[in-house]
């Protein structure tokens, strides 16, 4: 099966036509990249998923509270990668064509991506894995289904929250796409929380379930192999104040009210795509 963009994220007609486009890109045996790459691009590859916790489980965030996770689940869907430049990088550089003199193709055109927020350009489109589940990164590192890809240099990515959740953790979930437990700590003030993320906390300026221009540290990709992702909790919570979080009165997480300054951090730090980091290892070594 050819790479096929979900028709949530662009559109029927817009899926149909990446599709064709994909598969002309994945034709060339030979051909030199827009982003200055060059040699072998185009052949297939399988890339298999893995996610895990890119922080320890205890750490102070900027506003002096002490953090100690017990969960930090995630329902994940689509994932996708690219040869732009990750959106930290393309936010300092000159704004691209407006998509209104392009037309409502202008991100097909060669040589001009399409914008998003933050000035990111996705370039060429690399890989992709479609399977929505969900995890626990407390647990440990999960091992996700398996993408494809074709060869080529990658930079960034871009991740989709699993909307409704799936997978083994749906029922923790419930309507939440991500949920974190723990006890925050400030001199004598002892919290025990839970903060939850829903489809709505988690809407990009598009009104999209998705978290766009991650950076994915940049490789040459050749071979079959692993992509990484790797989540950090603490750009969720950096920003987080939990004075006024209810006291537990048995010693259970708190569901912290929608109100809070401790849930309205938490909703902004869970949009921040520096939460989400990937690399990949070649399975032969190279």
């Amino acid at each position: 099966m050819g790479l096929s963009f979900n028709p949530l994220v662009r559109g029927l007609a817009a899926g149909g036509l990446l599709f064709a486009s994909w598969m002309v890109v994945a034709s060339a045996a030979t051909s030199c990249a827009d982003d200055g790459s060059s040699g072998t691009t185009g052949e297939r590859v399988t890339l298999g998923t893995r996610a895990e916790l890119a922080s320890p489980t205890q750490f102070t965030n900027s506003v002096d509270w002490e953090i100690s996770l017990t969960r930090a689940t995630i329902s994940s869907g689509a994932i996708y990668y690219f040869s732009g430049s990750p959106i930290e990088e393309e936010a300092r550089a000159p704004s691209p064509v407006p998509d209104s003199r392009l037309g409502a193709l202008g991100w097909l055109v060669p040589g001009v991506a399409h914008a998003h927020p933050g000035h990111y350009q996705e370039g060429e489109a690399r890989g992709e894995m479609l399977t929505a589940t969900s995890f626990d990164l407390v647990a440990g590192p999960v091992e996700l289904a398996d993408g494809e890809g074709i060869t080529g240099l990658v930079r960034s990515a871009r991740f989709t929250w699993g909307t409704p959740p799936a997978g083994p953790e749906a029922g923790a979930l419930g309507d939440a796409v991500v949920l974190v437990e723990g006890t925050a700590t400030k001199g004598e003030l002892v919290k025990t929380f839970r903060l939850e993320g829903t489809t709505d906390d988690v809407l990009d300026a598009s009104d999209l379930p998705e978290i766009a221009g991650c950076t994915f540290e940049e490789v040459d990709l050749r071979a079959n192999g692993i992509v990484t992702i790797h989540i950090d909790p603490r750009v969720w919570l950096d920003q987080a104040e939990f004075d006024t979080v209810p006291d537990s009165p048995d010693g259970k997480p708190v569901d912290v009210p929608s109100d809070d300054a401790a849930s309205r951090a938490f909703v902004r730090g869970i949009k921040k795509a520096s939460a989400f980091v990937f690399t990949y290892e070649s399975n032969t070594g190279a």
